[in-house]
């Protein structure tokens, strides 16, 4: 049992740490890519990738819920039968009586583990991922069909526990029934032979879809405990970096969570708009192969180039040259401090550019001396006329705005954005915040 355990709570770690890994990778990569669908897309990956390591510690928190009942039972339950198998076998040593064998000769067996059995002192768990399904099935444990093999007989057959007599440690003048081995095995000893019995808890048959309900004896409730380890799931995100990333790109989850976003910021009309920007963004970021969104996201994602540190200086290096894991944090924050430090570089140019603007603007304002000698049709672009026949003459007009650009065509598209609610259609963030400044 413990090997079992050890084995899914290994896989868990695996799944936990290549999880942890990719969404680190595809974190770092958002940020150092300028295209705003891909580095969505990536961001998204990366979101996912880190939903399946949480998944991973909530499963392994379940596993060891799961598993309390078979740690607590399973190896105390293999110590009792082990010890007893042991007793026999010591009993089996004599040339003349033992425990252990048929009718004619002693077991040829010297140790418990030729048995079957654990060993006395294990170092290093077996491998096992579950447990024999020839011996524990859906309806029981197959061996435990009720009545052992028990060869009963006088002189060189008697096993020292079954030999009547005042000197034997077992005897008596009736039957005397007792429990061994866990509960597992039955043995009834009693002074006249042929009528010694060893009976094994029938337990072969009555669980169902691996259930025995209601569960009435210890090995009932261990049988139930095992089933239940057995069927343990474990979620499937990949326990290596490319098949977490190829996991995590290609899941429905990373669709829905990009189309929910998508559908917040912009505020849709129809109502499968978000869902279909999502699938287009993804294919997008597959180069066109959605068949193949998985395995080409990976494919991109590690021939990105993020920052990184080395010998103290800041260096670009694709992913596909595996950092550890202090290389993508430093990568993640690099890139995180770039791209602030490239904000904010932009926004103090266009802030500049707005006071110049403005300055401009406050030097051309006109007056009325300006508007004053305009006759008739001159009279405009900020001039009005006022008055009526020798009074009329031109004076600036207080509510004249300069005419504005139609608005920004939008690159490589041959159309015109007018507004900011969709700037996924944008592929530069910078066009957006100079629009929103300069306003």
């Amino acid at each position: 049992m413990p090997a079992i355990v050890l084995s899914k709570a290994n896989q868990i770690k695996k799944t936990q740490e290549a999880a942890q890994e990719v969404s680190q990778l595809a974190q770092a990569v958002a940020a150092a890519t300028s295209d705003t669908n891909t580095s969505t897309v990536f961001q998204a990956t990366a979101l996912q990738a880190a939903n399946c390591a949480e998944n991973a510690a909530t499963q392994y928190t379940k596993l060891l819920n799961d598993a309390q009942e078979v740690m607590l039972n399973g190896p105390k339950t293999a110590g009792h039968i082990t010890e007893i198998a042991d007793l026999l076998l010591k009993l089996s040593t004599g040339r003349s009586k033992w425990c252990l064998g048929s009718s004619s000769t002693k077991t040829t067996h010297t140790t418990v583990a030729q048995l079957g059995c654990p060993g006395i002192y294990v170092d290093t768990p077996p491998a096992a991922t579950a447990t024999d399904p020839t011996l524990v099935t859906k309806n029981g444990f197959a061996g435990l069909t009720g009545t052992a093999h028990v060869s009963s007989g006088t002189g060189h057959t008697a096993c020292y526990l079954l030999a009547s007599g005042a000197s034997t440690i077992w005897g008596a003048a009736g039957p005397l029934n007792k429990k061994l081995a866990a509960d597992f095995l039955e043995l009834t000893a009693q002074e006249s032979h042929g009528s010694e019995t060893a009976n094994l808890e029938t337990l072969n048959a009555g669980a169902a879809n691996g259930t025995f309900s209601p569960a009435n004896s210890g090995p009932q409730k261990l049988f139930n405990a095992i089933h239940r380890l057995n069927n343990f799931e474990l979620q499937n995100c990949g326990t290596t970096a490319d098949e977490a990333l190829q996991v995590a790109a290609a899941d429905p989850t990373t669709q829905t969570l990009l189309a929910q976003a998508l559908a917040a910021r912009n505020s849709y009309e129809q109502a499968n708009q978000a869902t279909s920007d999502a699938q287009n963004m993804l294919k997008a970021a597959a180069d066109g192969k959605v068949e193949e969104i998985g395995k080409n996201v990976m494919e991109k994602i590690k021939q990105t180039s993020t920052a990184r540190i080395e010998n103290t200086k800041q260096t670009s290096k694709q992913l596909k040259e595996t950092p550890t894991a202090e290389q993508r944090r430093q990568s993640i924050l690099l890139e995180h401090m770039n791209q602030r430090y490239q904000i904010l570089q932009l926004s103090t140019d266009l802030e500049g550019e707005k006071n110049k603007r403005n300055a401009a603007t406050s030097k051309a304002k006109l007056s009325d001396d300006d508007c004053q000698d305009k006759k008739g049709d001159s009279c405009k672009d900020g001039c009005k006329v006022e008055g009526e026949g020798t009074e009329k003459k031109c004076v600036v007009d207080p509510n004249y705005k300069p005419k504005q650009a139609e608005g920004v065509k939008a690159e490589g598209t041959g159309t015109t954005n007018t507004t900011a609610s969709n700037s996924f259609l944008i592929n530069k963030a910078p066009l957006l915040l100079a629009f929103l400044l300069l306003e």
